[in-house]
C-alpha cells in the first residue's frame, strides 16, 4: 500500500493539468474565431462589428495570460496576439470616428435620422465615455446639434425635415423586411463577396495609364470622397471594360477591389445559373438588394456577354427572364438611383451584348494590346522575379519591338518558355544531381527569338479590327 497517497496526488495533479489544457485550448480556439470574424468584418469596413469581436478576443487573451503564467513561451505568443488585436481594435475606433465625420460633412445625419443613425451615434458616444445610457430624444438632440441649419433655414424646419425622412426610412425598412429572401440564395450571393484583399496595386499593372486614370476618377475617388462627387459630378453607375483577351481586365478589377473601400461582389454566369425555374431571377434580385444594403458596393461581372447577349426569337425563356430582371434591377422602376452601387463588367465580345445593357453601361473603356513601352516594362518586371539573365536595357527594348501583337497573357507564356531554355539544355540525370541552380545558364535574347517560333500571338488581326470598329461606333477611347 506504500505510495498510495502519492499516486493519488499525482493522478489528481494530472487531472487538473488536463482540465487546464482543455480550457486553454478551448479559450484559444474561441479567441482565434473572434479574430478571424473580426478581420473579415474589418476588411469589409464593418468597423463597429469588428471592434466588438476584437474586444472579446482581447478579454479572452488576458484571461489566458493570467492562467498560464508558468509558461513563458506561451506568454510571449499571447502578448504578440494581444498587441495585434489591440492595434486592430484601436484602428476600428479611429475608422468609426472618421466615418462619422465623413457622413456629417456629406449631410448624412440630416438626411438619415433613422434607427441606424440613432444606434450608430449612440455607440460612438458610448465609446467616448458616456456612462449613462442615453435616451433616444437625447440622441436625436445630439444629431440635430451636429447638423446646424444651412442657408438660413430654421432649426424647427430642419427638425421637421429630419422627422419626415425618419418616417420614410422606417417605412422603407419595414417594406424591405417584408420581402424575405431565401437564406440559401443569400448564402449563394454572400459567397461572391471578396472577404480578403486580392493585394493587387495599380503599380502592379504595366501600361494602361489612361484606363487606370478613368477608373480612379469613376470608382476609387467617389468612394473615398463622396462629399465631392455628388450631383452633376456623380459617378457612372455602369462601366464596361472591353478589348482582346489577356490584357488585364480581370486584373484591373482586382486592383479596384484592393484600392476602393467598397463591398466587392465578384460574379459570373455561374452565379446566376440554377436548375430550378425562376431561381436565376431571384439570384439577380437578391444580388442587387444585398448590394444596396451594403453600399458603397461594386458588382463585378466577368464575361458579361455570356449572360447579357442580344435578345432574339430563338432565345430560351429562362434566359430572357434573367436578362429582363437584370436590366430592371440595374436601372428600372424598382432600382434605387440614390444608392452608391456600381456595376463593373468585362467582356472580349462587346458586339454580342444587348443594346439595353449597353445603354446602362455608360462608360465603355477600351483596353487595347500593350504598346512597346508596356511590353518592355512587363518583360523587365517578370525577368526580375528571380530569373537569372544578363540582358541589357537595349536588349529589353529590342524584345519589346519583336513582341508586337502579343497580349500580356501571351508575354507571360513566352517568358515561362524562355526561362525553361537553360533547364532543357541540361540532361535529366545531371539535373537531378545538381546541388544548386548556379549551373543553369541565364536567359539571353536568342532564347526569346527561338521561343517566339512556338509561342505566337493568340489574338488575330481580324479580332483587333472588329474591336476597333466597334469602339468607333459604340465605344469610347
Amino acid at each position: 500500500m506504500e505510495g498510495g497517497p502519492a499516486a493519488a496526488v499525482d493522478q489528481s495533479a494530472q487531472q487538473a493539468l488536463q482540465e487546464k489544457m482543455n480550457y486553454v485550448n478551448q479559450a484559444l480556439q474561441i479567441a482565434h474565431t473572434h479574430m478571424l470574424s473580426a478581420d473579415k468584418n474589418y476588411d469589409q469596413f464593418y468597423f463597429k462589428e469588428a471592434h466588438a469581436l476584437y474586444i472579446q478576443a482581447i478579454e479572452t487573451f488576458i484571461d489566458l495570460m493570467k492562467k498560464t503564467l508558468d509558461d513563458p513561451n506561451f506568454q510571449a505568443y499571447l502578448k504578440e496576439r494581444l498587441n495585434y488585436t489591440m492595434d486592430r481594435a484601436e484602428k476600428c475606433k479611429n475608422n468609426l470616428s472618421t466615418q462619422m465625420q465623413s457622413k456629417h460633412q456629406a449631410g448624412y445625419y440630416k438626411a438619415n435620422v433613422n434607427k441606424d443613425a440613432y444606434n450608430y451615434l449612440r455607440n460612438v458616444l458610448s465609446d467616448k465615455g458616456e456612462d449613462e445610457p442615453m435616451d433616444k430624444k437625447d440622441i436625436l438632440k445630439k444629431i440635430n446639434e451636429i447638423d446646424k441649419p444651412v442657408d438660413g433655414e430654421s432649426k424647427e424646419a430642419a427638425g421637421k425635415d429630419c422627422n419626415r425622412k425618419s418616417t420614410e426610412e422606417a417605412a422603407d425598412t419595414k417594406k424591405a423586411k417584408a420581402s424575405k429572401i431565401d437564406p440559401e440564395i443569400v448564402k449563394a450571393i454572400e459567397d461572391t463577396i471578396l472577404d480578403h484583399s486580392p493585394n493587387i496595386k495599380w503599380d502592379d499593372i504595366q501600361g494602361l495609364s489612361d484606363v487606370k486614370k478613368v477608373l480612379k476618377e469613376t470608382i476609387v475617388l467617389p468612394t473615398l470622397r463622396p462629399d465631392i462627387f455628388k450631383g452633376i459630378l456623380s459617378p457612372a453607375k455602369g462601366i464596361l471594360l472591353y478589348g482582346p483577351p489577356g490584357n488585364g481586365k480581370t486584373l484591373l478589377a482586382k486592383a479596384i477591389a484592393t484600392e476602393c473601400k467598397s463591398t466587392f461582389f465578384c460574379c459570373s454566369a455561374v452565379t446566376f445559373t440554377s436548375k430550378w425555374m425562376g431561381e436565376g431571377e431571384k439570384l439577380v434580385r437578391a444580388l442587387f438588394e444585398m448590394a444596396y444594403e451594403r453600399e458603397p458596393s461594386v458588382i463585378f461581372i466577368d464575361e458579361i456577354d455570356s449572360i447579357m447577349g442580344a435578345r432574339g426569337g430563338n432565345e430560351h425563356e429562362a434566359s430572357r427572364r434573367l436578362k429582363t430582371e437584370f436590366l430592371v434591377q440595374f436601372d428600372g422602376v424598382n432600382s434605387n438611383s440614390q444608392k452608391k452601387v456600381l456595376v463593373l463588367a468585362a467582356t472580349n465580345r462587346p458586339g454580342d451584348l444587348d443594346e439595353a445593357c449597353l445603354r446602362r453601361l455608360t462608360r465603355r473603356v477600351y483596353m487595347p494590346l500593350p504598346d512597346k513601352e508596356a511590353r518592355g516594362a512587363f518583360i523587365r518586371a517578370k525577368m526580375g522575379e528571380g530569373i537569372k539573365h544578363a540582358m541589357s536595357e537595349e536588349e529589353f527594348e529590342q524584345v519589346g519591338e519583336l513582341t508586337s501583337g502579343y497580349s500580356m497573357a501571351d508575354l507571360n507564356s513566352l517568358i515561362m518558355d524562355v526561362a525553361m531554355m537553360g533547364v532543357r539544355e541540361i540532361p535529366v540525370e545531371q539535373l537531378l544531381q545538381m546541388a544548386d541552380t548556379s549551373q543553369i545558364r541565364g536567359v539571353e535574347i536568342r532564347d526569346f527569338e527561338k521561343s517566339m517560333k512556338t509561342i505566337v500571338p493568340s489574338v488575330s488581326k481580324h479580332s483587333i479590327a472588329e474591336l476597333e470598329q466597334w469602339r468607333k461606333e459604340k465605344g469610347q477611347a
